[in-house]
């Protein structure tokens, strides 16, 4: 049996063939790949805050679903409509009127929204 460390893998010294390309795996700036001893039970939570960007996977829309590729398009969709109203607040009456006109979620229960 061979075994191989992650580091092993991921060493730039390593010989690598067919088509590789390196890439960042996180926007969080605290994010390290340097293990910390600890004497609790690990978890998949991060420690900073760079969970929160992905809460609303939490949500009773996402949570269990798999992802298919019209779920991606639905938050392109989304991001696009969202994108229409930088420098606004978001605040009730901005839900109430996305609610309103721009309503088109994959979710059943969006048509009873409007």
């Amino acid at each position: 049996d061979t075994f191989l460390s992650w580091n092993t893998l991921l060493s730039d010294e390593t010989e690598k063939h067919g088509n590789i390309v390196k890439f960042n795996l996180t926007d969080c700036p605290a994010h390290t790949h340097t293990p910390e001893p600890t004497t609790t039970q690990p978890t998949e939570e991060a420690e900073d805050n760079c969970h929160n960007r992905w809460a609303f996977l939490r949500l009773p829309e996402f949570i269990n679903e798999k992802i298919t590729r019209e779920m991606v398009q639905d938050m392109r969709e989304r991001v696009n409509v969202l994108a229409q109203f930088e420098d606004r607040q978001i605040d009730a009456h901005l839900i109430s009127y996305l609610n309103k006109h721009h309503c088109t979620s994959l979710d059943s229960r969006c048509a009873g929204e409007n």
